[in-house]
């Protein structure tokens, strides 16, 4: 694929015109989805995708199973459950990891507070949360704010409702996945949101770039929201949503210039199936 700087502005037709053009490989696409329902844990989908489509399973379908049961009990509220698994999965992982501990035994705090056990709550975060704080700033300021739940008579209704609720138990829940992920392969995390944070660096570039500095405002794009969601319907009618994380997208690809986007692209795509590492022409 050849890549050109930006010399004029594209109308709102040649641009969609230009994106039309463009078809990726049925394999390709069906590669990435595959690679994020495997390293998010989501095993029952990937397992039914791959009856749909034959997209072979990139990650060991066992350990996918495990980080699935490990995220559902984060998100059933349950993250005691959750350490004693990853404990069995991974003794070492928790202990190389204090801030990780520290979130899963936090999550646990904010259960307790949530069903009402505000002794209990109290007795647990003096044992198992105010000695992991100590000369620990960070840790320090994230304990006094999950002990602030406590003043409130409804921890779901407030300025910190957010700690009570499913959003924070996936972001607990995407945390330890991903060290799991990280521990067992060299894959780290999907490589869709990658890609998504690629597509908005590249955008921010060409928008920012000299030559079109007086007109940027015209330049055609793509909004991404972040928290963003992509959804995954099958033939058995069950959807599967998928959270694309969009963060700053000041930092661009290693590299510098166009050929930093193209080895930024082989780096996201590296890990996929072998059939698929190739770039769609345009």
């Amino acid at each position: 694929m050849e890549l050109k700087r930006v010399s004029e502005l594209l109308s709102k037709d040649s641009w969609s015109s230009s994106l039309k053009s463009v078809k990726p490989p049925t394999d390709w696409m069906n590669a990435l989805v595959m690679n994020y329902l495997t390293t998010q844990g989501h095993a029952r989908a990937a397992e039914q995708f791959h009856i749909e489509t034959g997209t072979p399973m990139t990650l060991n379908p066992e350990g996918t199973r495990i980080r699935t049961n490990i995220r559902q009990s984060i998100e059933n509220g349950r993250p005691d459950k959750a350490i004693d698994k990853v404990v069995d999965l991974n003794p070492e992982l928790l202990e190389d990891n204090p801030a990780l501990l520290f979130r899963l035994k936090k999550q646990e705090f904010i259960e307790l507070v949530v069903q009402g056990k505000t002794e209990e709550a109290l007795e647990f975060a003096e044992q198992e949360l105010a000695g992991r704080v100590e000369d620990n700033e960070f840790l320090l300021k994230e304990l006094e704010t999950a002990m602030a739940l406590l003043l409130f008579d409804n921890p779901r209704k407030g300025p910190l409702s957010y700690l009570s609720g499913e959003e924070y138990r996936k972001e607990t829940a995407d945390q330890v996945n991903d060290a799991i992920l990280s521990s067992e392969t060299d894959q780290g995390t999907s490589r869709l949101p990658r890609l998504i944070h690629l597509l908005a660096w590249c955008q921010e570039r060409c928008t920012h770039a000299p030559q079109v500095l007086t007109t940027r405002k015209h330049v055609p794009r793509i909004e991404i929201e972040p928290g963003a969601y992509v959804e995954y319907h099958n033939e058995s009618n069950e959807d599967y949503d998928m959270e694309i994380s969009v963060g700053d997208h000041d930092d661009g690809p290693r590299g510098s210039g166009d050929g930093g986007i193209v080895t930024a692209f082989d780096e996201v795509m590296a890990d996929l199936d072998p059939r698929t590492r190739r770039r769609p022409s345009t």
